[in-house]
């Protein structure tokens, strides 16, 4: 075994044995028992989430239905339903169910739900025991125009609300028609929602490095291709790693999780880019072997091949996919003929004695044995298969290392002939590195570059502080907090004094330290947790006091409009004073309210300052039943 190969069973086994430590856990979580999950004496925070892999109720349905009461027949079913052999996996509708006893503390706990994959499109409701609700919180997967139902594979977090410390239930309803397997087929999770999404983060990471390492392969064997060009094994092999990383990188749902979005589109891209490439990996596989034993399958029998490949693909790349899944069944078995004459190839090559066909065959066999299983034991799509990712894995590395030896004892072949061949290679090989560097290099200038531009995206240029754009994303957000917590927010606006006649007389540049000064003081007098200063355009500024009532707000903006009183800037051995208007409005925010009205009334509280004779604070409460006209600004 190579140096190469041993180290990936090491970084293999050390994974395996970080996963197994986090894994861990001291406390004895629930259980789901029968039916029920019973979390009354649970504390989720800082606790791994609970799989809910076992027992359901389960019943078969007709067709959807918008209010649901279970039948005296439900029976229980086991979570994730199997894809044969199971009475569940072959109705075409079904509804599985969960009564769960909320936490004892459930008002401070945000629970949610992960659900990996289902098999056709589904609904999910939550509702206490003895009612029935209309609105599900959360819909997966897609019905196409003809109602062919599609599966959803990915890592949707669906956050969980109990009415009440009474017992709820927690209702699938999945809907497939047309499609050859069906049911609640995904591990479904239950937890905290920070803890699920820093499983789910974990989860990608890991599935990122294993697609990594298949890419790693890849840039091996195409590196071997070029040195030796001749020889097509290495190219076939190189499309066998990088189709075998797109299928894993779309079956692991990275590109959704990379975009964070579920569109449409983005569904179709997934599963199509997931079965072109599907479809190239038997093929390259059978095109390698053929490369390394190339006395067993006539070339007409290899092209003819490769040519229905390529209308396979074309297939699935036009069509769309709610019509792909019921004819799926016969590309699996398209598939497995290409892996058994691969088979076969090696299998005639280990009987006439060929080099390195005993250890190419002790590469596949992890494939042939634990593919098949997975394949029979949980559906076509879905959360990768994890021992099918490492024995493909396994597959790859091997397989590259017996073209690195093949090429390696050529190369030992040629120096004999050559010794310029030698520093040809070192040459590349050290192109190659630099490359590499220069590639980590510019990456690495790119992500500085992209934390750079996010943070001018939403930083004044002038005074350093907020600008506008950011303080509107950030008060939307803190208006629905505390209208959530019934907590005031007050919102000052200020402006400075006679700012147009200091620009003329003085210069913009006193002008823009002037500005400067105002945005120093700011940022020293609003530092609680919460509290935002931005510069709302021109000489005007703006700043957001959660959980700050009227008479708070007041006091602030009265110590801040004398600080700025107090200000002495100085230019060119010349001293500038300036003042600030303040504006001051404070609410509790309530249906009828919206945050502009809240802007407006400080705006207009700013006016009636200016209009007041300036250098002063003003306030104008925003009322819950208020409906504030912005009045017409003519005061500099």
């Amino acid at each position: 075994m190579t140096t190469l190969t041993a180290r990936l069973f090491l970084i293999i086994s050390l994974m395996l044995l970080g996963h197994s430590a986090l894994t861990e856990t001291t406390v004895q979580p629930p259980r789901l028992i029968d039916g029920t999950l019973d979390l009354s004496q649970w504390q989720s925070r800082g606790q791994q989430s609970l799989n809910l892999s076992g027992h359901w109720f389960w019943q078969p349905e007709q067709k959807l239905r918008q209010r649901f009461a279970p039948a005296p027949a439900a029976t229980l079913q086991t979570v994730p339903v199997k894809n044969h052999g199971s009475q569940a996996s072959q109705a075409a509708m079904a509804s599985y169910w969960i009564d769960i006893v909320p936490p004892a503390t459930v008002a401070n706990q945000q629970l949610g739900l992960l659900i990996k994959r289902t098999c056709s499109s589904a609904r999910i409701y939550l509702q206490p025991s003895h009612q029935t609700s209309t609105n599900p919180i959360a819909n997966m997967g897609k019905t196409g125009a003809k109602g062919l139902s599609e599966p959803y594979a990915g890592s949707q977090i669906i956050p969980l609300t109990f009415q009440s410390s009474a017992p709820h239930r927690l209702l699938v309803q999945t809907s497939n028609q047309d499609y050859w397997s069906s049911g609640l087929c995904g591990e479904v999770r239950l937890g905290d929602i920070s803890v699920l999404h820093r499983e789910t983060t974990a989860n990608t990471i890991e599935l990122s490095m294993l697609t990594a390492m298949l890419a790693m392969a890849a840039l091996y064997s195409i590196a071997i291709y070029a040195q030796r060009p001749q020889d097509k094994a290495p190219m076939w092999l190189t499309l066998a790693c990088c189709s075998t990383a797109v299928f894993f990188f779309m079956y692991a749902s990275l590109l959704e999780t990379m975009v964070n979005s579920q569109a449409p589109w983005l569904f179709e891209l997934h599963y199509r880019s997931q079965l072109i490439s599907a479809s190239w990996v038997p093929a390259a596989m059978l095109m390698f072997y053929s490369r390394n034993f190339p006395d067993y399958l006539k070339p007409e029998w290899l092209k003819a091949n490769l040519q229905l490949t390529l209308l396979v693909s074309l297939f699935f790349a036009i069509t769309p996919t709610e019509l792909i899944w019921p004819v799926a069944a016969l590309a699996v078995a398209y598939w497995a003929i290409q892996f058994m004459a691969g088979l076969w190839v090696l299998w005639k090559a280990i009987q006439d004695q060929q080099p390195y066909a005993r250890p190419m065959l002790l590469a596949v066999l992890p494939i042939t044995i634990i593919v098949p299983l997975e394949l029979l034991g949980r559906p076509y799509v879905g959360s990768p298969p994890t021992f099918s990712l490492y024995a493909l894995l396994f597959f790859i590395f091997v397989e590259s290392q017996i073209v690195g030896r093949k090429f390696s004892a050529t190369f030992r072949l040629a120096e004999r002939l050559s010794c310029n061949l030698r520093e040809e290679v070192a040459l590349q090989t050290a192109e190659l590195h630099d490359q590499n560097q220069q590639l980590e290099k510019a990456q690495q200038a790119l992500r500085n570059a992209n934390t750079a531009l996010k943070e001018l995206s939403i930083t004044d240029g002038l005074t350093r502080i907020y600008n506008r754009m950011h303080f509107e994303q950030e008060f939307h957000k803190e208006w629905r907090r505390s209208a959530r917590q019934q907590t005031p927010v007050s919102v000052l606006m200020l402006d400075a004094d006679h700012f147009k006649k200091l620009n003329d007389t003085a210069g913009h540049k006193v002008g823009d330290l002037c500005l400067q000064a105002i945005s120093e003081q700011l940022s020293r007098h609003f530092k609680r947790a919460g509290e935002l200063v931005a510069r709302y355009g021109g000489e005007e500024f703006v700043a957001l006091l959660p959980e700050t009532d009227q008479r708070k707000a007041l006091a602030v903006a009265e110590g801040l409009r004398v600080a700025i009183e107090n200000l002495l800037i100085t230019h060119k051995n010349e001293s500038y004073k300036v003042t600030v208007s303040i504006g001051i409005s404070t609410t509790i925010p309530a249906m009828r309210t919206t945050p502009d009205n809240l802007l407006e009334a400080a705006d207009a509280a700013l006016y009636e300052a200016k209009a007041s004779g300036r250098n002063r604070v003003a306030i104008i409460p925003l009322l819950a039943n208020q409906s504030q006209e912005p009045p017409q600004r003519q005061l500099l």
